[in-house]
């Protein structure tokens, strides 16, 4: 959707440019402050415009969300860093013997998957 938007703002803008092109011949000098422009055709000074203008949007607009969402990937993958390396920690721990059967009840000595717990019908 955002490319179709994209798109249809560079045609408007395109035959806007063209309309202006072709129904402008007059010329025209910029003056700004102490410099002056030599007399230019006033659809190449609407296209530099235009130019300018959309540069300094990239600039204002986009850059600065570009920057903060490079931040918020370097953050992330520094998160997905520390949580991969506890994931790891705690897969290579391992519960030794004992600690299995201290946290099954009743089950000290003998082989837990042949157990079956006759009250419940759970096989422990």
């Amino acid at each position: 959707m955002r490319i179709v938007k994209l798109i249809l703002i560079i045609l408007v803008m395109a035959v806007i440019i063209t309309f202006v092109i072709l129904n402008n011949e007059q010329q025209a000098a910029i003056k700004f402050i102490k410099w002056s422009s030599p007399n230019l055709p006033i659809w190449i000074i609407c296209l530099l415009s235009a130019l300018v203008g959309f540069i300094l949007t990239f600039f204002f607009v986009h850059a600065p969300g570009s920057i903060k969402l490079n931040a918020r990937i370097k953050s992330l993958n520094k998160e997905i860093k520390t949580l991969t390396t506890e994931l790891n920690r705690l897969r290579n721990a391992g519960l030794d013997e004992e600690s299995v059967d201290d946290l099954v009840p009743g089950s000290q000595g003998q082989d837990k998957t042949d157990h079956l717990d006759k009250e419940s019908g759970v096989s422990l």
